[in-house]
């Protein structure tokens, strides 16, 4: 990564690499949404972790990020040093809700979530975050 390029740049770079390499070998090309939505979920994962996970106290900390293509879908598998993931207290939005009366923030893996298939985190040996990004392919 450059200095002067930011986690998030330098991730949506190098799954602007990963399509290039793999639009040749994908058994399907997902079209310029389904790869937004994908990129979203990405986007939104990676900024959890460069504001929650390595910002508190773990700046000089990296993470990694694996970008993986199936027949059948495509992964994006982050791994982090930082702190756990703990849910929110706070439920998630609803339809019925009031536009007005919601909360600012917070919205980042509901809307990761409702990109993706899946969205899925892990906690290995108490040490290391684990992220799960998984979307079908069209």
């Amino acid at each position: 990564m450059e200095a002067h390029q930011s986690p998030t740049t330098a991730v949506h770079r190098a799954l602007d690499r990963f399509w290039t390499r793999t639009e040749h070998i994908a058994p399907v090309r997902p079209d310029l949404q389904w790869q937004a939505e994908f990129a979203t979920a990405v986007g939104e994962v990676t900024a959890n972790i460069v504001r929650h996970a390595l910002g508190s106290g773990h700046a000089s900390e990296t993470f990694e990020v694996l970008f993986l293509l199936f027949p059948d879908r495509a992964e994006a598998r982050f791994a982090d040093p930082g702190v756990a993931y703990t849910p929110s207290p706070v439920p998630p939005a609803s339809a019925d809700d009031d536009l007005f009366e919601l909360r600012e923030g917070g919205w980042g893996l509901g809307l990761a979530r409702a990109a993706v298939d899946e969205l899925r985190y892990h906690r290995l040996d108490g040490r290391i975050n684990q992220w799960l990004i998984e979307k079908k392919l069209p």
